[in-house]
């Protein structure tokens, strides 16, 4: 937004100075016109001579040239205007002053037009350059930002995949700890109820070698 209002004000002073260009050059154009007004064009006139050959009417204009009280030579006046009505008359004159007049000037337009031009082109393209490196400098900020926390999530996962890699090793661990006492229960239950069994089988086997060295008597069975 700075940036804009900052481009928007250097438009606004090339602008400003273009307009302060064009008028100085209008009240140059003022001072020479009167200038010209008041103390050039009453004395200036344009004169157009007749033919050298022509005869010398009985009313009109001479221009004489003389020397030491000699006679150089005489001209017929044909027309004679002075002031701003010369001017019309004096076109070829204009002419002849207005086609380098016009290449000078067109030059002189094209030079400062295209220094004021260069100079807010300039201006503007600082201002975008800097518009663009603030850009670049948040987008660096943003992305240095993402990246720290995408280290700190990385960081924190590892730390979470250790603590259940150790969670599993420990559980791991403890059964087959269970898996080992439960197998040791099994083979001393088992062992006591063999010798249990064999206990038993020994018993048995004594009780029926007494019944079968005890004598029967005929009279216990009758009865």
């Amino acid at each position: 937004m700075s940036s804009q209002r900052f481009l928007d004000f250097e438009k606004k002073q090339a602008e400003f100075s273009l307009r302060m260009v064009r008028i100085a050059v209008a009240f140059v154009l003022f001072v020479i016109f009167c200038w010209m007004n008041w103390w050039v064009m009453p004395y200036l006139a344009i004169v157009r001579f007749d033919e050298k050959e022509a005869q010398i009417p009985e009313t009109c204009y001479l221009l004489m040239g003389q020397k030491d009280n000699n006679i150089l030579g005489l001209r017929i006046i044909k027309g004679l205007e002075y002031g701003w009505d010369g001017v019309p008359a004096a076109w070829p004159y204009m002419l002849a002053g207005m086609i380098p007049a016009l290449g000078i000037g067109y030059c002189v337009g094209e030079l400062a037009r295209r220094k004021f031009a260069i100079d807010a082109a300039s201006k503007e393209a600082v201002s975008l350059a800097k518009k663009h490196e603030s850009d670049a400098d948040l987008a660096f900020t943003s992305s240095l930002k993402l990246l720290q926390k995408l280290d700190h999530d990385v960081l924190q996962f590892e730390s979470e995949k250790k603590g259940f890699e150790s969670q599993r090793l420990e559980l791991q661990l403890e059964q087959k700890l269970f898996e080992e006492g439960v197998r040791k229960i099994e083979s001393g239950e088992l062992i006591r109820a063999k010798s249990s069994i064999e206990r038993l089988e020994k018993k048995i086997k004594r009780l029926q070698e007494k019944l079968q060295k005890k004598p029967v008597d005929a009279n216990q069975i009758q009865g």
